[in-house]
């Protein structure tokens, strides 16, 4: 199970996007959003 939360940047082209999953999942998810160009913090 996961938990997702947005921030949007009003009169902007960018936002925040966290994800909470589980550990097993993050490397797999991490690296599918990399390559779709997201940025990832940690």
């Amino acid at each position: 199970m996961g938990v997702v939360r947005v921030q949007r940047a009003i009169g902007r082209q960018a936002g925040l996007v966290r994800l909470m999953v589980e550990p097993r999942a993050a490397v797999v998810l991490t690296g599918a959003l990399r390559e779709r160009g997201w940025a990832i913090r940690q």
